[in-house]
């Protein structure tokens, strides 16, 4: 069972180094279930020196990241948003380590900006152990 669940394993590898080296985005899932490392890509949250970010944008020799910064609005919930107070900064994609999230929209809450309910507001679902408690 354990030379079956190798090589299941070393297939897994395969097929997520064949993709990335093709440009193609891994299963996630795969990826992780076989120890390769997971690329990070436009909204994807990462940690950058202990901080919760989102990948906002990759530059063109794919080696460096733009991200923004996340805050929690409400500490009891795993929900975050964009930190209106930081501003977007560059990383290398070795300073991050991705974080499993989960993509989403809301509508805004602030009926000053958004007095008819039409505008959405990005947010992040990450669970409180992944992203270190911060």
């Amino acid at each position: 069972a354990s030379i079956a669940r190798a090589m299941s394993a070393t297939r897994a590898r395969i097929c997520v180094t064949r993709a990335q080296s093709r440009g193609w985005r891994a299963p996630r899932r795969l990826a992780r279930a076989c120890g390769a490392p997971v690329r990070a890509e436009v909204f994807d949250c990462v940690l950058v020196d202990g901080r919760v970010c989102a990948v906002r944008d990759v530059t063109r020799d794919d080696d460096a990241l733009i991200v923004a910064a996340l805050a929690r609005e409400d500490a009891e919930d795993g929900v975050w948003f964009e930190d209106d107070a930081a501003e977007a900064f560059m990383v290398t994609r070795e300073a991050c380590v991705v974080v499993p999230s989960e993509y989403s929209q809301r509508m805004q809450r602030d009926r000053v900006k958004n007095p008819h309910g039409e505008h959405a507001e990005d947010c992040w679902i990450i669970a409180d152990d992944d992203a270190g408690g911060s």
